[in-house]
This record gives C-alpha cells, structure tokens and sequence, in this order.
C-alpha cells in the first residue's frame, strides 16, 4: 500500500525546537509504551493501564522481543501500536521508537495530524541486534494541535513489531560537544525563508526560485559574523524534517570551521555517522571529498539539536587537501529534476525526455571563475573532459586521474554509496597541473543500500543500457581501471584494512556516537554492517573477474547501446530545461556568438532576444532561426547566430504551443567541443624523433649541444634519460613534459645544462614520476609551460614525484617559480638559484629538506612553502625581492643555520604556520620578521627562534592580532590586527 506524503504544520524531526513557546504545564517527561502484554477490552496498554493503543487483535506469540507477545502486520492488519496524543502544545518535543523483527518487510513509524494525511520523514533505521531492528524518530510541535496519531507501518506485508515507546517533553537535551553554531536571523529575512519553504512545499521540489539568499548573522563568542543563507537541497525532505536544510555563505574576512561556504542539514538526510566514516576513509586515501562533520545548532536562541555540516565546492576544499586551485565541475541536473517533479502526473516520463542529453556541463563559483582569466581556461578544459566522458569517450585515462576514481568508486562499493554513482551526484575536480579531472566524494548516502549483486556487476550487466544509464561504459570497457579497480577492491575487501581504519578512528567514532545518543538513546555506529560487505564482495569477486573479462573479449558491435525511443508524441510537454540550450561565447565588446542546440521534442523557431537595458522588450530577428525537434536517431539541431549587442534571453516559440512566446537565459561560455590541451600533446607524440632513442622503455635523448624548438610531449610508459654532457637550447616553444621518471644526471666535469637563447620556451614539466634525479644540472631563461590552454608557474615543475637534486643552479626564470616542487617528497642539497623574475624556490604541499643552498636577486620571495613541512639547513639568502623565507597555509618549517641579508622580511609566517629554529640571522631588511593570518579559513602563526641576529632593520617584527613570536626568550603576542592587503599592495599585478 502506497502512502501519500503531504507535509503539514506539525513536523517530524530529530532536531528539537522550531520556538520557545512551549506548554508550560508539562515539566516531566510523559512516558508512552506498550510491549504488546497487557490487553483491556480490544486495546493494548501499558502495565499501569494508563494509556491504550489499538492492535489487541493483532497480537500473536510467534515472536517477541521482551515478554511473550508482539504485533503482527499484514495485508489485512495495516497499521499498529496505533495512539492518539491529545493537547499538543507548540514547542512539545516528543521521541517515538519501534522494534521490528528482522527479516520481515521493512517497516516504519508514521505521525498524523487532524485535517492531515500520513506524513513521515527521517525515520531512523538501525541494523538489527539480537534479531530485532530499531526505527526511530523525534517530532517537534510547530503549532498547538488537538491530537496526533502515532503508529508503525508496513506496507501492507508482514512485518512484527515490539517495544512501541514515546516520549513526551519540553526539555531538551543540551549536547557536550566542543563545536556550535549559533544564527541569528533577523524577522525580514526570517520571512522570506517562510514563504520559500511554503512555496516549496506546495510544488513538492525546492526550485532555484526558492534558492534565494537572505541575510543574517553566525553568533560568536566575541563577535557577529555578517552571513548569507538560503534553502539547501533538492526534495522537500530538507525542509519537512523539522531541520531545515540550509546553504551559509560566509561575508567578509571571516570564516567558520576553516569554511567559507557551507551547508547545515539534518544528519539522517546522509544516514548519520555513515556519510562521515566514508568521507574520513576518503580522506585516508587522498581522495577527494568534502568536509563533513556534525555540530549543535541554535537558531534565533532555540536550540536546534544536532546538524550535519559539510563544506561546499570552494577553493578552500582543494587547497585543505593539498591541491592547487581548479575549477570544480559537474554535469547540470536541472533537466532531471524538472523532469522527476512531473513524473508522478505522468508516467514513464523520464525515459520519454532526453533530460540526460540536454544537460551541459556547469561548474561551481561561477563568477569567480569566469571572471578570472586563467580559471575560465581551465573550465574550458574541464569542460571538455567532462563532455567527453557523458558521451563515453573510449579512453577515459586521458580524461580522469583513473586511479584515484576507481579507489573511490571501490569506496563507495564497499560503503554501499551507490548514490554518489549517479551521474547527477558526480563532482570532479579539474587539477590543472595535470589537466585531469579527479572525483569529490559527496552526497553519497552509504549504508542505506542492500543489493543482490555488486554495483560495478550491476553496470557491467547493463552496458547496453540507454543514456545516462550507461555513463561508467567506457570505465568498464577500459583495462586500465578494471586493473585499478579490482587491485583496490581486494586492498580494501579486506579485514585487516578495515580493522586498521576503526582503528585509527577509535576515539572519533565514540565521541559522534555519544553525541547521537543524546537524541537517539538506542544509536549505536555500526561497524559490522562493512565487515559483511566485504563478507559479501569477497565471495562474489571471482564472479566479478570473469563477468568483466567476458566482456572485455567481445566485439564492439556485440555492444551497441540501446538507445532511448523519443518521439514527437510527447512534443505537448515543454520543460525549461529539456529544450534549448543556448550558449553565449563573445568575440569582441560589441559581437556575441550564440550556439542554439534543440533537445525539444517538436519544432522550435527563436525569434529574438532580450537585452539587460530593454529585459521586457522583443528584440526580432530579421530571420527567425528554426531548429526542429530532437529525436533518437539524429544529434540535436544546431544552429548559430551573432548578435551585435549582449544578449540576456533568448525568446522563442515551439509548435505544439504557437502562440506563447518562451525565454531562456544563456550559457556564459561555449559549447565544449573537442579535446583538451594535454590530448592534443599527447596525440602528437612520435617514437620515432632525432632528439631521442626508445629502447626498453627508456627513452634517451641524445648526448650533446643541440636546439628543441617544440613541445614534446612524453607518455607515461616512458622513463626519460638525459645524459651527461648535454646542452639543450628551447627556442620557438621548446619544452618537455614528462611522465614518468626522470634521470637527470651529470657531473662536475660534464654537466647538463638548459638554457633558452631566444627566451621563448615551454620549461621543464615532470608529472607523478616515481624518481626524479638531478645532479650539476645547470638551467637558465626558462619559462613556464604556457601551452594554448595548459598553463602552470615553474620554469621546472614536478609533480607528485620523489625527487633528489643535489649540486645544481638555476638562473634568469623568466616566470613565477624558478623551481616549483608541487605534493612531492624531496631532497635538495647545493642547489643555487640567482635573478629570479619572481619566487627562487616553492614548495607546494610538500615534505622535504634542503641543505646548503644558496638564493641570491630574486624578483619575489626566496623560498616559499604552502602546507608543506620542511627542514631546511644551511641556507644564504641575498637581496630577496620580498620575503627571505615564507611559509604559509599551516605549514612546519624548521630552519637553522640561515643567513639573510636584503629582503622586504626576512623570515614570515602566515595562516597557521609555525616556524621553530636557531641559528638565524637577518639584516637590511624592512621587518626582521612577520607573523600574520592573511586567509579567514585558516589561523593565526606561530614562530619560536633562538640564537637570533638582527642589524640594520626599520623594524624588527610584525605580529598580527593573536599570532605569537617567540625570539630569544622573549615572548611576544599580537595586539593588533595588521592591514595584511596593504602590506602585499606593492606586490600585486
């Protein structure tokens, strides 16, 4: 029996409190319960006959969880443990709970209100002990209520129940836990947010138009945090739980939890602990994932119980996980949610509409990104990837970093996250250093899945399927991420590996399963729910190999998609966006090149457009452009137009509704067409070169002095040699890019050297080398790979790579970085680096040392590290541009030995970073030393020095506001907050 779901006035909720108008005449808990053994007249009651509760003739003896009775439900029994509680007053709390056999239909706990329908949200489900499974929920009183109506339910099949029990009460339970967030939302705002859950409501999906952000403020200790928040989520569960899901954009230099963006919700909406174990053994892995944790939440002074909080797609989430900054991309769901709204009025609608076909490729943090030159490229990029992929490019290697996505899709199979497979849940990361995109764990939902087969079965099963139900095929037909695939399945399908994981997260685990039980008594975080998974996966995995293999073998032809049957016999239907697509690209300030491509399933003619200065004028075309209607056989009509001003809309008419005349908003880029930058390179690699010899798969440039004047590009299946002895002039574009290891050797009497005669090169690029040795290497005017849209900072770039250079200079950069060591362990030893156009050395989240080196007329910082820890010894610095040596984004340097003469200052720690040491000398210099917070989300610095010289300073330090100095035995702690953008004003370009 289906139940129909209206969301009313009385909301259920494991949060507490919407208002502090409660019923004063309650001060003790008020106790319901029956466990089935007390009977009066046709009622069940409880053993002091206070209350009663229909089902007196639904009990049986066939099982019982305490006593010798329970109840019984089936096709003819629909509900039971039914009670009516009179005289609710708004602000009551009230907790429900059930036992339910284990093995029986799946069951529920239901609430109504007079004048309402059934209506339940957030049940919460735990895995069954001793035989019995426990559902729960917490309901809080918007308004008074003459009754309300408890019961449990299953669906009409068989299903027992025991230990019915509610709770009722105005006392709320505070929580013990060391992370809050208080909110203060002024009656304006407040207002607003009301009628955009009322609107939601009635529509039944949380609409963009009820996505609008007001204003209020996050209340700390000492001050008032300025913020904007608005309605989070996609179905109307986020608003009817009585924790009402909420997006928080952080204004101003402020930050909360290290977060600029995030999004409060209740924890059941991503099945509790669950969702935070998954995220954390992300973390373990170095996989992407967002922040999630839970804290108490309080409201205009009305604690709200506990909230899930998880961190949005900023660029604070990449750079906390030691990434660069990229953008962040997905493929747009609007069309199937617009699509899912209708599909209860209209059946089969989602496989009568391309929703999946006319979805585009968007990105979050829009205005930044595509306000910032170098990041809207990137997009661009990414964009291209992500296309490739949703129409199943045949060699996803080139388009992901396909080792990390087949560890998380292996996550997420263990985890039973099959929501985070869907391709409407995919989020990727576009790391620009490698032109790759890497998947963000989120939303994945984990445990709340059973499944006869593995999920990766199930798709390898399906290929055939239509659309988007076959998005992963060119991840199953690929060898390569099956070898990853099935590597990390049995690495993590594996007892000890998860012993070690709960292990490791012990302490965590008991301090969020104690602050659940204060609102849900009987939680507990069930560990044994993954050893059953790999129980299960590890007896299906030979199963797996063979199906896979089996499909490997086949011919493409025995593989042809089915594709989905659209026909213009549902052309009556329009939706916004399964229709038109227009893209916008501008050519120059006064032409725009507009793409029109029609997933309508009829005919649709665009007639104009409208402008920002005439938004409710009609702009007609001399020619109205016609794009006929989509269908299964034939790619979507495409058609271009150039407009002489900025459009805003564009206005169109279809032909199963002629006579209204629709407008849409346009794209702000291109369609994505093609192939990114780095396959470009890569297809143009030639084995056959008079640079180099392949043998063995070591391929060796040749010994001596000669000029490369092109890009070459270097697979991974290749090591690169270049002997000693060897000179190599870059001119015209030249450069190398390298994937794999790279031996870079030469010695006193025959070293190697790089050099630039016309300073127009490409540098020197090494990307997730196992090795990279360099020794009396000499380098000079090198710049940066800038290659058409593939660009990074360092004159030599490594990446992710173990690296040993030893007794080598670099000299004249002609970019950012002379050197750019980038999450990579490295050893450097003698290393010299003179007249840098900007920064001599920097490290970016890296582990390393580096001894006896000298920097000397650097344009920028001598040597700069960002969430890295170091240790560096031995070090003379001479007429830095800015700072001598500079840490930032909770970095550890450990310096001694070091020797500075000439800097804006000598020794600098920002946001989060300590700095400890002895042995150091500065002079000429503006500020011996800085201690600041520069980025809101992280905190204050930290330098301890001993043994400290200083002469001929203006200053001898800046410490900001709470950030400590400790030099010499004298301690020193800020008192004021340094103008931090002032200070870097004269380094801005």
């Amino acid at each position: 029996m289906k139940i129909a779901i209206k969301i009313g006035f009385f909301v259920l909720t494991i949060v507490f409190v919407f208002s502090c108008n409660v019923n004063d005449s309650i001060q003790k808990p008020i106790v319901y319960q029956s466990s089935a053994e007390f009977v009066e007249g046709d009622f069940l009651t409880d053993s002091l006959h206070q209350y009663t509760f229909e089902s007196a003739n639904m009990r049986t003896n066939e099982f019982a969880r305490t006593g010798k009775y329970c109840v019984k439900l089936d096709s003819t029994h629909l509900y039971g443990f039914s009670i009516k509680i009179p005289n609710i007053k708004k602000g009551e709390f009230i907790y429900a709970s059930a036992w339910q056999k284990e093995g029986t239909q799946d069951g529920t706990l239901i609430c109504t209100s007079e004048n309402d329908l059934y209506k339940r949200t957030h049940v919460h489900r735990m895995p069954a002990k001793d035989g019995w499974r426990h559902h729960s929920i917490t309901l809080y009183a918007n308004e008074n209520y003459e009754t309300i109506t408890i019961f449990v339910f299953a669906g009409g099949k068989k299903a027992y129940f025991d230990d019915f029990k509610i709770v009722r009460t105005t006392k709320i339970n505070e929580h013990d836990y060391d992370t809050h967030l208080e909110i203060y939302i002024p009656d304006s705002s407040q207002k607003k947010l009301n009628n955009y859950v009322e609107n939601a409501i009635n529509s039944k999906i949380i609409t963009q138009a009820n996505k609008k952000y007001v204003n209020a403020f996050i209340l700390t200790k000492t001050d008032s945090i300025p913020i904007q928040m608005r309605l989070k989520g996609d179905w109307t569960d986020h608003l009817t739980s009585g924790k009402i899901s909420y997006r928080i954009k952080i204004k101003g230099n402020y930050s909360f939890m290290g977060l600029k963006t995030f999004s409060i919700q209740h924890p059941d909406t991503r099945n509790n602990m669950h969702e935070w174990f998954v995220h954390h053994a992300m973390d373990k892995e170095d996989l992407l994932s967002t922040k999630y944790d839970f804290l108490t939440v309080k409201i205009n002074g009305v604690n709200k119980g506990l909230y899930a909080i998880e961190e949005h797609f900023d660029k604070q989430l990449l750079e906390s996980r030691k990434r660069r900054e990229g953008p962040i991309v997905k493929i747009d769901e609007s069309g199937f949610w617009e699509v899912n709204l209708l599909s209860d009025s209209i059946k089969n609608l989602g496989v009568k509409l391309p929703f999946y076909q006319s979805s585009f490729i968007s990105l979050f943090k829009k205005k930044r990104t595509l306000k910032n030159k170098v990041l809207k490229q990137q997009f661009i990029e990414a964009s291209k990837l992500l296309t490739l992929y949703k129409n199943k490019y045949n060699n996803p290697e080139q388009i992901f970093d396909l080792e990390k996505l087949a560890k998380s899709f292996v996550i997420y199979e263990i985890s039973h996250s099959h929501h985070g497979f869907a391709w409407h849940n995919l989020r990727f990361y576009f790391n620009p250093i490698t032109q790759k995109l890497e998947p963000i764990g989120y939303d994945l939902l984990p445990g709340t899945t059973n499944y006869s087969d593995l999920g990766i079965m199930e798709d390898i099963k399906g290929i055939n399927k239509a659309n988007e139900h076959s998005i992963k095929r060119s991840l199953i037909l690929d060898k390569k991420f099956k070898e990853y695939y099935l590597f990390y399945l049995k690495k993590f399908a594996n007892k000890n590996y998860l012993d070690t994981l709960f292990s490791d997260l012990k302490l965590e685990i008991e301090k969020r399963e104690n602050l659940f039980k204060s609102e849900q008594p009987e939680f507990f975080f069930s560990k044994e729910f993954y050893y059953r998974s790999i129980d299960f996966i590890n007896k299906n995995i030979k199963d797996l190999e063979k199906t896979w293999d089996s499909i490997l073998v086949l011919n493409k032809s025995d593989l042809v998609v089915e594709d989905a049957k659209y026909t213009n016999a549902n052309s009556s239907i329009y939706l916004e966006n399964v229709s038109v697509n227009f893209y916008k690209q501008k050519i120059d300030s006064t032409q725009y090149k507009i793409e029109m491509e029609n997933f309508h399933l009829d005919t649709l003619t665009v007639v104009g457009y409208y402008t920002k200065k005439q938004q409710d004028l009609v702009i007609y075309f001399d020619t109205p452009i016609v794009l006929y209607g989509f269908n299964h056989s034939n790619p979507a009509d495409y058609k271009t137009v150039v407009i002489h001003e900025k459009p805003t809309k564009l206005v169109f008419k279809i032909a199963n509704n002629p006579d209204t005349l629709y407008a849409k908003k346009l794209i702000k880029w291109k369609k994505p067409v093609g192939i990114s930058t780095r396959m470009a390179l890569e297809q143009k690699f030639n084995t056959k070169s008079t640079y180099y010899q392949i043998k063995d798969s070591v391929l060796t440039f040749k010994k001596g002095k000669y000029q490369i004047n092109q890009l070459i590009y270097i697979p991974k299946q290749y090591k690169v040699v270049i002997p000693a002895h060897t000179t190599i002039d870059f001119i015209n574009g030249g450069g190398l890019i390298i994937n794999n290891s790279f031996y870079c050797e030469g010695t006193k009497t025959a070293p190697i050297r790089f050099t630039s005669s016309d300073k127009n090169n490409n540098g020197i690029t090494v990307l997730k080398a196992k090795k990279v040795k360099m020794s009396y290497v000499t380098s000079d005017s090198l710049n940066t790979l800038h290659y058409k849209k593939w660009h990074l900072t360092g004159g030599i770039t490594i990446y992710e790579s173990e690296v040993t250079i030893t007794n080598c200079s670099i000299s004249h950069n002609l970019c950012e970085d002379a050197l750019n060591i980038i999450r990579s362990d490295f050893s450097i030893d003698s290393l010299t680096i003179t007249h840098t156009y900007s920064d001599g050395f920097d490290a970016d989240f890296c582990s390393g040392v580096i001894t006896n080196s000298v920097f000397k007329y650097t344009g920028n910082d001598c040597i700069d590290f960002s969430g890295s820890e170091v240790e560096i010894k031995n070090i003379h610095i001479v007429q830095s541009g800015d700072k001598g040596i500079s840490g930032g984004e909770r970095s550890t340097l450990s310096i001694y030995n070091i020797f500075i003469d000439g800097a804006i200052t000598g020794i600098a720690a920002k946001d989060d970073t300590k700095i400890t040491g002895e042995s150091v000398e500065v002079k000429n210099a503006e500020y011996g030393l800085a201690a600041f917070q520069k980025k809101a989300e992280y905190g204050k610095a930290f330098i301890e020095l001993d043994k400290v010289i200083y002469s001929n300073l203006n200053q001898k330090g800046l410490i900001d506001k709470s950030s400590v100095v400790k030099i010499n035995d004298l301690f020193f702690v800020g008192t004021i907050i340094l103008d931090i953008d002032k200070l870097y004003a004269r380094f801005e370009k």
